[in-house]
C-alpha cells in the first residue's frame, strides 16, 4: 500500500466540518491520523489489520490537531467536503485506514487480515482536499 506522507502543521478542517472536542487522547496522536472513539470515550488509533477501530459502528475522524499524550485535548474532524489532509495524491483516489495504526493509504483494498474501511476521496491533486465519509463506513 501506498502510505500518505502527510504534514501534520497542513492539516486543517474546513469552516464546515464536523468536529468533535470533548474527548481526550488515549495517547500521542499526530495530525492527520485517523482515530476512533474506544469504550473509555478517548481517541485512540485506528489500525486496520489490528481490528482497532473497525468496527461498523464505530466514530472515526482525522485528529486536526496533536495531542502529545494520553489525556491531552484532541480534536478529531469526522466530516467533512474540504478537508485539508496535509498530504497530496491523485485526483480521485480513494483513501483507505492504513495496516500501521493511525496512518492513512491510497491503495487498492488492503490483502487479508486487514479491514478495508475507506476514509474519502481525494478531490484535488494539488490541494490534498478529501472528503470525509461520516462513521462506520466500512466496505
Amino acid at each position: 500500500m501506498a502510505a500518505l506522507s502527510i504534514t501534520a502543521a497542513s492539516v486543517l478542517g474546513s469552516s464546515t466540518a464536523t468536529r468533535y472536542s470533548q474527548y481526550k487522547s488515549a495517547a500521542a496522536i499526530t495530525a492527520g491520523q485517523l482515530v476512533y472513539l474506544n469504550t473509555s470515550n478517548t481517541w485512540a488509533l485506528v489500525d486496520s489489520d489490528a481490528s482497532l477501530g473497525t468496527a461498523a459502528t464505530d466514530v472515526r475522524g482525522i485528529a486536526e490537531n496533536s495531542a502529545p499524550g494520553a489525556g491531552q485535548p484532541l480534536t478529531v474532524v469526522t466530516a467533512d467536503s474540504s478537508f485539508t489532509v496535509g498530504a497530496t495524491s491523485t485526483n480521485g483516489a480513494t483513501i483507505y485506514a492504513s495496516v500501521t495504526a493511525g496512518g492513512l493509504t491510497i491503495a487498492e483494498i488492503p490483502g487479508a487480515g486487514a479491514k478495508p474501511i475507506v476514509v474519502g476521496i481525494m478531490s484535488s491533486t494539488t490541494t490534498a482536499v478529501i472528503n470525509i465519509f461520516a462513521t462506520g463506513v466500512v466496505i
